[in-house]
């Protein structure tokens, strides 16, 4: 807890006391939890849960960067504040990942197994409970509602994918910063400060790398979905090739092969309307 603290002091004057308080909230209940099957789940679910928030702050504050980007010190602000929940989020995985192992060998290790896994009966009454949970964090885009004016429409799907790409293009550039300075290349660092990373090992610059990686990734999917619907063939091969560089330095090589040759094979089918 000692580490988490002092990790979070770096993030006090970005961060609200409330935000912070959830934080050590949810990583002191993780550090506590016993280490039960029944408590399996709650421990996947901590660990999801710190993961989501700190994604969700990196995000904000990429949104507030992206209004205010004409101030370079924001673009620090935000390396350092994203450098140090990436931190946290590792931090997450190291408590979970061992309790994880633990619980998992002592179920293969007990001579009552079946009484351990099975003894909750999935009913058609508990399978539909669940099906309208989920139903209920899913809403249809108010703005592909038919009685949506098309001109609308157009334009949130243009807005929509180029603001994915603009962070994503952010993300890409943290993500090679990182894989640089994981292989001790500090003299090719542009954006990021050797002063402000130098305390982590190469292990976990090549963690950030990753996870910065799998940002990037996700904003460059989410930005192909647009212009998939929209069929703007040019950024369709080219946000498919970036999707797949995020993948391959991620360690992700078969989804990696996968998007490039979707690529190759949108250039080979529609050859004839293809400019580079």
């Amino acid at each position: 807890m000692e580490t988490i603290e002092e990790n979070l002091k770096e993030l006090q004057s970005m961060l609200s006391d409330e935000n912070i308080k959830n934080i050590v909230k949810g990583f002191k209940e993780l550090v506590e939890i016993p280490k039960t099957f029944e408590n399996y789940q709650k421990i996947v679910n901590y660990d999801t849960k710190l993961r989501q928030v700190a994604d969700c702050l990196i995000n904000e504050r990429l949104i507030i960067n992206s209004r205010e980007s004409k101030n370079p010190d924001n673009n620090n602000d935000i390396r350092k504040f994203s450098t140090s929940l990436i931190y946290l989020k590792l931090l997450a995985n190291k408590i979970t990942y061992p309790k994880r192992i633990d619980i998992i060998q002592d179920v293969m290790n007990s001579p009552c197994k079946e009484e351990i896994l099975f003894n909750y009966a999935l009913s058609e009454d508990e399978i539909n409970k669940r099906y309208r949970k989920l139903a209920l964090n899913f809403h249809p885009d108010k703005t592909n509602r038919p009685n949506t004016p098309y001109s609308l429409q157009g334009d949130h799907k243009n807005l929509g994918w180029m603001f994915h790409k603009r962070n994503a293009d952010e993300l890409w550039k943290i993500t090679i910063e990182y894989r640089n300075a994981a292989k001790g290349q500090w003299d090719k660092l542009k954006i990021l400060n050797k002063d402000d990373i130098s305390r982590f090992s190469s292990e976990e610059l090549e963690f950030n790398s990753v996870s910065y990686g799998l940002q990037a990734y996700k904003e460059y999917r989410a930005a192909c979905k647009i212009v998939d619907i929209a069929k703007q063939l040019k950024e369709q091969v080219r946000l498919r090739g970036n999707i797949a560089l995020c993948l391959y330095v991620s360690n992700r090589l078969l989804e990696a092969q996968l998007y490039a040759l979707s690529a190759i094979k949108l250039i080979s089918k529609f050859s004839r309307y293809y400019v580079p």
